[in-house]
């Protein structure tokens, strides 16, 4: 028992400092795509924060098992070069002992990854989609940068404004174009346009129908067909124009499903079947990655504790890319979903049986 608080006070140690850099760069890589979208007005700026707390879980369900990983590899090795090793196994302990109490070590790192994977992120995942979607829709103001064109989704509307206040309320030179739908069955006919021009707008919701619309202020509307001289021309003082509902839609993905509903989609469909076993591999690789970790850390006295940590990297960056390979091509139908990612986690298994018989011959 305490020989494995010992073992496990300085895995732990290790694997926290290194998930915690790790999670730091991903983390920053993350908060500069979030400000690149907020630049271009994919989502309001408002909301960056949050979505900066939502991707926290995701980061160290992926980020905990490397972490695990080069936390055995590291700190064992350390006991090695130092000799402790040598010192325990003479007192008594051998190395399937070290093999349980390796397992007992990651068990507590399973069940965390777990729990954040089959759990926690797919409901974070939902609150990400909708707070990135519903929060755009319902504040399109402040999701609109100056001097750059927003195309909806399907293409039939067109925003740009020159300026935004500085409560991201009130939008300065406005120019909204909508395409309308053809008045007749002809597909050859001309398809209007209805063009809103105006000095300033805000966003409002109806009280009664719930409804958005974008007030316009000051400006002038005008309709009618490209190269067509029948132009309508109205002037106004204040004209609210519509927003769709469809801006304020929010579709249900594959990485928002609960995991028991995503498991009985999996056995009809490979999309789903994808998502699932990609869950899975997350805990799986926590256990086969801690048993290599054991295996690698093995050096001589005096060797140095880094003599196999490239090694160990380049078995978990191949290992890692054969995961997303075999991700990409269920997919795509390249493979049967009944092998899908299993293969990769047998051809490690694999390793780690070659490397435990060189082990027990030395």
């Amino acid at each position: 028992m305490i020989i494995t608080r010992y073992l496990a006070k300085e895995v732990y140690s290790t694997a926290f400092a290194v998930t915690l850099v790790l999670v730091l760069v991903f983390l920053g890589n993350q908060t500069v795509r979030f400000l690149s979208q907020a630049a271009t007005g994919g989502i309001p700026a408002s909301v960056i924060l949050h979505l900066i707390m939502l991707e926290l879980p995701y980061l160290l369900g992926l980020l905990l098992p490397l972490g695990l990983y080069l936390g055995i590899l590291i700190a064992y090795s350390r006991l090695y070069a130092d000799q402790e090793m040598t010192i325990l196994f003479s007192a008594g302990m051998n190395h399937w002992q070290l093999f349980r109490i390796t397992l007992s070590i990651s068990g507590i790192i399973f069940l965390i990854v777990s729990t954040l994977v089959f759990g926690l992120n797919p409901y974070l995942a939902e609150k990400k989609n909708n707070l990135m979607t519903t929060k755009t829709a319902k504040n399109l103001v402040a999701a609109l940068v100056p001097g750059s064109f927003k195309i909806s989704q399907q293409g039939q509307r067109v925003i740009y404004v020159g300026g935004v206040s500085r409560d991201h309320k009130t939008a300065k030179d406005l120019f909204v174009a909508d395409l309308q739908p053809l008045d007749s069955d002809d597909p050859s006919a001309m398809r209007s346009w209805t063009i809103t021009a105006a000095k300033e707008a805000f966003q409002k919701r109806d009280v009664n129908s719930h409804q958005l619309f974008i007030v316009a202020q000051q400006g002038h509307r005008y309709q009618g067909s490209p190269g067509s001289q029948d132009i309508d021309v109205s002037t106004y003082k204040q004209y609210g124009v519509e927003l769709p509902e469809e801006e304020d839609i929010v579709s249900t993905s594959k990485d928002e499903l609960p995991s028991w509903i995503l498991f009985k989609k999996a056995q009809h469909d490979v999309h789903y079947a994808v998502e699932w076993q990609w869950r899975m591999a997350l805990p799986i690789s926590v256990v086969l990655l801690s048993i290599m970790a054991q295996l690698l850390s093995r050096v001589a006295p005096r060797q140095g504790r880094f003599q196999r940590l490239m090694p160990a990297l380049l078995i978990y960056i191949i290992y890692a890319n054969l995961i997303f390979i075999g991700r990409s091509w269920m997919s795509h139908g390249q493979i049967p979903a009944w092998l899908g990612l299993w293969c990769v986690h047998g051809l490690l298994l694999l390793l780690i049986l070659i490397l435990a018989f060189n082990n027990r011959r030395v």
